[in-house]
């Protein structure tokens, strides 16, 4: 899938998708201003300058902003109107190539993104984020957690649409009826990944609580 066409997938979420593209728990309709809880433990940053990169309808960076100087950007325009209407400034770009000056910002916050690139761009994305933040928060969903059944939704979902459309069961670029991709990362390998690139890694469940493989639905990443 070229970044055009990914960049339209989302366009089309965010004009015809009521729910936005979220999935199963952080379903969405942010017209209603029915969204997702915002990840529990960026709720104690204060004070500080973040862009939240790949913000979508806000589900994090509308909160924060209420107590710190908050900057949003995402590829798509359609999906941010929510964003736009509190006043958030809002960028459209797209995370490998970001507008802004090396470590702009004290925070670079990145939700739930990564995962949706194609696996040759994620390294080169986390420079990218790495490079424009003085710290980064990234947070990735737990591919073995209880949110995908232990990595049985995931299986499942891929199954049927190889089935529907007559291919292989992909393992990498996996692709998905709303038209766009998604990779999964096991959390040791990823936090290897993550331990190659900066100094410090921290790895938290993004929730609060006890971080644990199996248990932890989505893990914040805190690096430095």
């Amino acid at each position: 899938m070229s970044e055009k066409d990914e960049r339209s997938a989302r366009e089309n979420i965010g004009k015809r998708d009521p729910l936005c593209g979220t999935s199963r728990h952080r379903y969405a309709v942010p017209k209603a201003d029915l969204v997702g809880k915002p990840d529990r433990v960026l709720l104690s940053i204060k004070n500080r300058t973040i862009l939240d990169v790949g913000c979508g309808y806000g589900r994090n960076c509308v909160p924060l902003a209420t107590q710190n100087q908050m900057v949003a950007c995402d590829v798509s325009k359609s999906m941010t109107d929510r964003v736009r209407d509190v006043g958030i400034p809002f960028v459209q770009c797209d995370l490998r190539y970001l507008p802004f000056r090396t470590r702009s910002f004290d925070y670079l916050l990145n939700s739930v993104v990564l995962v949706h690139l194609p696996r040759k761009d994620v390294v080169v994305a986390i420079a990218e984020l790495k490079r424009v933040g003085k710290r980064c928060l990234l947070i990735m969903p737990n591919p073995v957690g209880t949110g995908s059944f232990f990595g049985l939704l995931h299986v499942a979902a891929a199954s049927l649409v190889a089935l529907r459309r007559g291919t292989l069961f992909p393992l990498f670029d996996v692709p998905t009826f709303r038209g766009y991709i998604v990779n999964y990362y096991f959390p040791w390998r990823f936090r290897a990944l993550l331990m190659r690139m900066f100094r410090n890694v921290v790895a938290r469940a993004s929730t609060g609580g006890v971080l644990h493989p199996l248990w932890t639905d989505r893990i914040l990443y805190d690096c430095g």
